[in-house]
C-alpha cells in the first residue's frame, strides 16, 4: 500500500518517460557520492559489527550483552541526531553556497543542540540501565549478574554518545561542501584503529574493552574531523564555550535527575510498604517511572534558559 501510495503521488507530479542522456548522466554522478556516503554514514554499524565478531570469541552471552547494550545506545541516535542531521544538511549547503563564513556558527550551534540533546540521554542511561536489564529482561536465560553486567557496559558506551552525534553532524559539513572522500578515508582509518584497539583490549578487559574501544575510535574521529574543517574549510568553533555550555547542560541534566531519581525512591519505598510488588520490583515500575522521566525531560526543557542552555536551533 504504500508503495503504490508512492507511485499515485510521483504519476501526480513527474512523468514516466525513459530518462534523457543528461539525466543519466546526472544520476551517475549523484551515486558515486552516495557509494563513499553509506560507508561514512554506516561508520557506528560497521564498528558496532566488529565488536560483535570479537565478542563471539568470548564467554557465551557476550555477543547478546553486546547487542542490548548497543539497541538502548542507537535510541537516541536513531530518534533525534539522524534526524537532525538530515535537516541540517540542505541548511548547510546552502549556507556554503552563499554565505560560507556562517558555517562555523551554523556547526557551533549544531554541536550545541547535540550536547542538548545527548547529555540526558548519558544520565538517563546511566541511571534507568540496570532497572531495565533487571525488570525487563532478566529470565531464565538472562540472570541478574548478567542485567548488572549489560548495565555497566551502558553506562560505557553512553560516555561515547555526544562523539557519535557530533561526528554526524561534522561530516554534515564535509557532504555540503560536496565532500565525500575525505569523511569515508577517516571512517576507515578509524575503523582500523577500532579493530586494532579491539585485539589489544579483548584479552586484559574482555567485552568492556571492545566497547571501550569504539569509544575511544569514536573520540579519535571527531578530533581528525575537527582539524579536517578546520584546515580545508577555515570553519572553527570556540572550544572553551562548547564546553562550558556542555557542563551547563551536564549540570542542569543531573539537577533534573536527582529530583526525579528522590521522587522515585519514595514512590516505589510507598508501593513496597503497600505490598505492590509487581509496580516496585517487576515490569509494572516502568508505568509510573516513565511518566516521571517525562516529568524530567519538561523540567529540563524548561529550565535551559535560565542556565544558559540556548541555542540558534532551538528558537532562542
Amino acid at each position: 500500500a504504500t508503495a503504490a501510495l508512492h507511485v499515485w503521488m510521483y504519476s501526480r507530479v513527474y512523468s514516466w518517460r525513459m530518462p534523457t542522456g543528461s539525466a543519466i548522466a546526472e544520476t551517475i554522478r549523484i551515486l558515486k557520492k552516495f557509494l563513499p556516503c553509506i560507508i561514512t554514514l554506516g561508520a557506528l554499524e560497521l564498528n558496532i559489527f566488529i565488536d560483535q565478531i570479537f565478542a563471539s570469541y568470548l564467554p557465551a552471552g557476550s555477543v547478546s550483552l553486546l547487542y542490548y547494550t548497543q539497541a538502548f545506545v542507537r535510541l537516541p541516535l536513531g530518534i533525534v541526531v539522524a534526524a537532525f542531521a538530515t535537516v541540517l544538511l540542505p541548511v548547510l549547503t546552502r549556507v556554503a553556497v552563499r554565505t560560507p563564513r556562517r558555517l562555523s556558527f551554523h556547526l557551533y550551534e549544531a554541536l550545541k543542540v547535540v550536547l542538548w540533546v545527548t547529555i540526558p540521554s548519558v544520565v538517563a542511561m546511566g541511571i534507568l540501565g540496570y532497572p531495565a536489564f533487571s525488570t525487563l529482561m532478566v529470565s531464565e536465560r538472562f540472570s541478574l549478574e548478567q542485567a548488572s553486567r549489560a548495565a555497566q557496559l551502558l553506562c560505557l558506551f553512553a560516555c561515547g554518545v555526544p562523539f557519535f552525534a557530533a561526528n554526524r553532524i561534522i561530516i554534515a559539513i564535509y557532504h555540503a561542501r560536496h565532500d565525500t572522500i575525505i569523511p569515508t578515508i577517516v571512517t576507515l582509518a578509524t575503523t582500523m584503529i577500532n579493530t586494532l584497539l579491539n585485539m589489544m583490549l579483548i584479552g586484559p578487559l574482555g567485552i568492556y574493552g571492545l566497547v571501550g574501544a569504539t569509544v575511544v575510535a569514536e573520540m579519535l574521529k571527531t578530533g581528525i574531523l575537527f582539524a579536517g574543517v578546520h584546515r580545508l574549510y577555515h570553519v572553527m568553533i570556540p572550544g572553551n564555550r562548547l564546553i562550558h555550555y556542555a557542563a551547563r547542560c551536564a549540570g542542569v541534566a543531573l539537577c533534573c535527575a536527582g529530583m526525579a531519581l528522590g521522587a522515585a525512591y519514595m514512590i516505589r519505598g510507598f508501593l513496597v510498604l503497600r505490598g505492590a510488588l509487581f509496580f516496585a520490583e517487576r515490569w509494572g515500575i516502568w508505568l509510573w517511572i516513565m511518566p516521571l522521566c517525562g516529568a524530567a525531560a519538561l523540567a529540563y526543557y524548561g529550565l535551559r534558559r535560565i542556565a544558559g542552555c540556548r541555542s540558534y536551533f532551538l528558537g532562542d
